[in-house]
């Protein structure tokens, strides 16, 4: 992150924060985690984690450990809800980049 340009770094704070509006308004999260997982100087991840209290009650735990207990689980949802979650965050993302 530190290698980006101030208008790259204020790009990414908009993109990450309609990210988190999103995925908070889609999930009805009580709060939502972002995550930087960065390989190299050219090569980062953002991870947006919800998390609801189905999550936390489902794992037992919350925070790091929530995100990795679901990664230990290694339940993948169905193609099709990706698809239908990815649809309405496409929509949800036109409304909150306006």
């Amino acid at each position: 992150m530190s290698d980006l340009r101030a208008d790259e770094a204020a790009e990414m704070g908009v993109v990450l924060c309609h990210a988190t509006a999103v995925v908070g308004t889609l999930t009805n999260a009580s709060q939502v985690y972002v995550c930087l997982w960065s390989h190299g100087p050219a090569h980062i991840h953002f991870v947006v984690q919800p998390e609801t209290d189905a999550l936390v009650n489902a794992f037992g735990t919350w925070g790091p450990a929530l995100q990795a207990a679901m990664f230990e689980r290694g339940d993948i949802p169905e193609r099709a809800e990706v698809e239908r979650f990815a649809t309405r965050a496409r929509e949800a993302f036109k409304t909150a980049s306006s």
